[in-house]
């Protein structure tokens, strides 16, 4: 599982972050692309982290409430007891969708979405790196697919509901995975996952979209609480998610498919910029940062760094 060694990460310069995607399926904001890569800032705070002489019990103790210090040990932790390591190579890929154009290309505004992902990523001359937020079965509607089975980009796919990640991990991507959730506060915590009741009767499609509709239980309505379940989850800093399951501090690309809590997962990392729905918070947050939008559609927002729009 483990793909280095540990990364110490101290409180010094950081590079600054430069690249992004968010996307919140369904209702979801697509933010990105601030230059040609996303160095998040981890700068992990100083602190005595966990004391790793203490038995199994007492560090699961540990990691079940919140940890304010997100430091090597936390890290170490999470790669070493919660990362899972690519099921097979590459080639045992088992998608039945083309890549190209998925079944769900045309539904709302995804399919103008992962175009431009995926030619914004094109010209990259190397293998980059991702992270997606909520990765369900890792097809249906993944926008970070692309870039791993063409570009070789490295990445970690984050899913914490137990129904779909089996899924995810059958489908053979070469990626590591995690059956976690990114937390939307500081720290690391236990959650509580709602789960969606599925009819047997719905059609292919619509039943995928409803198995990947869940969400933590805080972000459901009260009239839909009694139309699923609940579990017990672990939640991470999505901050040292990077770290553990990349081994690095870079990421090209980063998804987020919450249902909810993207912009506090997104406030949490540490000095991450911190989008807001409302249109004109958006503006300015684009704009102190030299970024300009391209797209725009329904609730969709792509933006890439000023310096990169050609005027014609």
């Amino acid at each position: 599982m483990r793909t280095g060694a540990g990364v110490g990460v101290g409180v010094g310069d950081v590079e600054r972050m430069v690249s992004w995607v968010v996307r919140r399926y369904g209702k979801f904001l697509l933010a990105g692309a601030l230059s040609t890569f996303l160095a998040l800032n981890l700068a992990l705070h100083a602190g005595t982290g966990l004391a790793m002489f203490c038995e199994q019990e007492c560090i699961d103790r540990l990691m079940s409430t919140p940890l304010h210090s997100i430091d090597k040990d936390a890290v170490l932790y999470i790669r070493k007891h919660w990362i899972d390591a690519p099921p097979a190579p590459p080639a045992s890929f088992k998608s039945t969708v083309p890549l190209d154009k998925p079944p769900w290309y045309s539904l709302g505004s995804w399919g103008e979405a992962y175009n431009f992902v995926n030619d914004y990523f094109s010209k990259y001359e190397k293998p980059g790196t991702f992270m997606e937020l909520g990765a369900g079965d890792g097809e249906f509607m993944s926008l970070t697919l692309w870039v791993e089975r063409v570009k070789g980009f490295k990445g970690l796919l984050v899913e914490p509901n137990p129904r779909v990640y089996d899924r995810l991990r059958a489908l053979g991507r070469a990626s590591h995975s995690v059956r976690a959730c990114a937390t939307p506060e500081q720290g690391h915590r236990k959650e509580v996952l709602w789960l969606r009741q599925i009819p047997d009767n719905l059609p292919p499609l619509l039943t995928r979209m409803q198995a990947g509709s869940n969400r933590l239980y805080q972000y459901v309505s009260k009239e839909d609480r009694e139309l699923g379940e609940t579990v017990g989850i672990q939640c991470f800093n999505a901050g040292a998610l990077a770290l553990a399951g990349l081994n690095t501090n870079r990421v090209d690309l980063l998804t987020i498919s919450t249902h909810g809590g993207e912009m506090e997962i997104l406030a949490s990392i540490p000095r991450a910029v911190q989008f807001r729905e409302e249109r004109d918070d958006l503006f300015n947050v684009a704009a102190s940062r030299g970024l300009y939008q391209v797209f725009e559609k329904g609730n969709i927002h792509i933006l890439v760094p000023d310096n990169e729009v050609k005027v014609v």
